[in-house]
């Protein structure tokens, strides 16, 4: 159970570091992006999809972020 956790836990880190890590590329192309980016999600994704050169890395970060955390989901013990 603590092991689960733990895998929960780290890819929660991952996924936030990764979104993060997202937020601070719009902001460097534009305050209205960051701003954007930081209220709207699917500007999120739009913005994702216009600068994939630069978030690219970010994202696929963000994914293995994701499927660690669905890794901790099913070991996680059901009561």
């Amino acid at each position: 159970m603590l092991i689960s956790r733990l895998i929960l836990f780290v890819g929660l880190a991952i996924c936030f570091v990764s979104y993060i890590w997202v937020l601070v590329i719009a902001f460097k192309k534009d305050i209205l992006w960051g701003i954007g980016c930081l209220f709207i999600s699917v500007l999120t994704l739009v913005f994702l999809i216009l600068n994939w050169d630069t978030c690219k890395k970010a994202f696929l970060t963000f994914m293995v972020g994701l499927f660690i955390f669905l890794v901790g989901m099913l070991l996680f013990p059901a009561f």
